[in-house]
């Protein structure tokens, strides 16, 4: 062969380095595309949360089905909320079941602990604590402080599991070490009735204390039922109608009640 041929041979690329730029391109476009349509996604799920906030639940809708169909887990999640709740929808727990499902099997903690919450509770779906169990589980091994109370909470009651404190405890401490105001609230039921541990009321106050601190009613009606009855603390009235008061802010309608059974006895006098 020539020189001249030898220049020519140069010139023309081989099979196999075309075929490595034509598929190092084709991965290059395929991955912008793919940066693309994720963007389009975010941008479609904050649309759905910016309608969401103005409380334009059909719109928020709107946008996050957009997301959703984009493979958005987060618009998944938040459709099934919708669903769940009746926002911007009729409520439909089953279809909120099956978004949930979606987001879990993609891998969203919340959602794993809702799907479990629902096979729990009979909501979309037939009770089942087995169920509730394994997703509740699966989530609690993931780090959800929910889902470790919900865990702790069907071996308190024995739902599903046979009735164990001691496991309880276990779960709710580590959930309580998350800062889960339920958890809180839970151990110093425990303590309180002597479940599971030697009765303890300054050690139920304890925990209810922390609970409170973190904003939780029942918290704040157990403490003020404590002032009430002279239970671990000096009985105290005025005390026991300040923590009602703070439950019923929170929502509490037992406070609200005990309080206006206190109030009217206080007038009787």
């Amino acid at each position: 062969m020539s020189g001249e041929d030898d220049n020519n041979v140069a010139l023309i690329p081989s099979q196999s380095a075309a075929l490595s730029r034509a598929g190092a391109a084709s991965l290059a476009t395929r991955g912008l595309r793919s940066l693309l349509e994720a963007e389009s996604a975010d941008h479609c799920r904050e649309k759905g949360a910016e309608s969401w906030k103005q409380h334009d639940y059909v719109e928020a809708m709107r946008w996050f089905r957009m997301a959703a169909d984009k493979g958005d887990v987060m618009a998944m999640f938040y459709i099934g909320g919708h669903y769940l709740n009746g926002y911007g929808v009729r409520k439909n727990e089953s279809e909120a079941m099956l978004w949930f499902r979606m987001a879990a099997d993609r891998g969203n903690n919340d959602a794993l602990c809702i799907v479990g919450l629902l096979h729990r509770d009979g909501q979309g779906v037939e009770q089942n604590y087995t169920e509730a169990m394994r997703w509740l589980r699966s989530a609690a091994d993931n780090g959800d402080s929910n889902a470790m109370y919900s865990v702790g909470l069907l071996y308190d009651k024995g739902d599903g599991v046979t009735q164990d404190y001691a496991e309880a405890m276990r779960w709710y401490r580590m959930a309580a070490n998350r800062g889960d105001s339920d958890a809180l609230y839970a151990i110093g039921l425990l303590y309180c009735d002597g479940a599971g541990v030697s009765q303890d009321y300054a050690e139920a106050m304890r925990w209810w204390r922390m609970a409170a601190d973190k904003g939780d009613g029942n918290a704040m009606y157990a403490i003020g039922r404590f002032y009430r009855n002279g239970e671990g603390v000096t009985q105290d009235r005025a005390e026991a109608m300040r923590w009602w008061r703070m439950a019923a802010e929170q929502g509490n309608e037992t406070a609200r009640q005990a309080l206006d059974v206190m109030q009217e006895r206080g007038r009787a006098v």
